[in-house]
């Protein structure tokens, strides 16, 4: 039993995923299809926050997350590696205004600047809200918080309620209630990152788990944005919006890019 255990035959696996990695589609198929092959081994899945993930890992608590990029702010010892990309799509409540779009052409991000969306960036957080900031940024405009907010898989009911919208990747529509409308989005940068995070000296049986879930993936489309560039974006749009006058957006990006190469911040993945 000891050689089962030391060549990752036998084993229970720890895995958690964040509240945007739903255990459905490529992800349960690839879980599949590991136990199909590993008759030894079990495993352990919980739902955990991509930086309770790795605190956990770093701690030992935990052998493998998944959640998504950007990570503000990485642990010692902890090692992520990007498995694939998916399509950001625009997530409405069912009696919206752009529900009833049948143009087909795809929602402009710049069509959303007075709306209210249900995810904002939190300073200490990454994940999707952080890239969708981003996005929006990138047209202009700060995301506008609506009267409840939530980071986790409970703004599909706030969604489905009316109490605003969100950039929502496509896998969350399968566990999404049915009548929330998900709309393709006309910016080709809508894209967002799962990624696996596991110790940088991995057992046997979280190397072999690893090879394994990330085989199918090498061909990620993109890493998401840098989670400095969003810092100093975010903080800039903060300083323009306090201020009565002030550089046009266009400006506001081009700094922000300028600042981050003079001075790059330690809290970068």
């Amino acid at each position: 039993m000891a050689t089962q255990v030391g060549n990752g035959q036998l084993g229970t696996l720890r895995l958690s995923h964040s509240s945007t990695v739903p255990m459905s589609g490529r992800l349960l198929r690839g879980i599949s299809a590991y136990l199909d092959q590993h008759a030894g081994v079990s495993m352990d899945i919980v739902k955990l926050s991509s930086e309770a993930q790795l605190e956990a890992l770093a701690e030992g608590r935990l052998d493998v997350g998944l959640l998504r990029l950007p990570v503000l702010r990485q642990r010692e010892g902890v090692q992520i590696v990007p498995l694939y990309s998916e399509r950001l799509l625009l997530a409405v409540p069912p009696n919206h205004r752009l529900a009833v779009d049948k143009s087909g052409q795809g929602i402009d991000l710049a069509q959303l600047k007075d709306e209210a969306f249900i995810s904002i960036p939190h300073p200490q957080r990454g994940g999707l809200s952080y890239l969708s900031a981003e996005l929006c940024m990138r047209q202009g405009f700060f995301p506008k918080a609506a009267r409840v907010v939530s980071r986790k898989t409970t703004q599909l009911q706030l969604i489905q309620a009316g109490f605003g919208l969100a950039l929502l990747p496509e896998s969350m529509q399968d566990i999404a209630p049915p009548d929330i409308h998900f709309l393709p989005l006309a910016d080709p940068d809508c894209y967002s990152t799962v990624a696996l995070a596991c110790r940088q000296n991995p057992t046997v049986l979280v190397q072999q788990f690893t090879q394994h879930i990330t085989a199918p993936c090498r061909s990620c489309r993109g890493l998401g944005p840098r989670s400095d560039d969003l810092l100093i974006l975010i903080l800039i749009f903060k300083i323009k919006r306090s201020s009565e006058r002030g550089p046009s957006p266009r400006q506001l990006l081009q700094g922000g890019r300028a600042l981050r190469r003079r001075m790059p911040l330690s809290c970068a993945p």
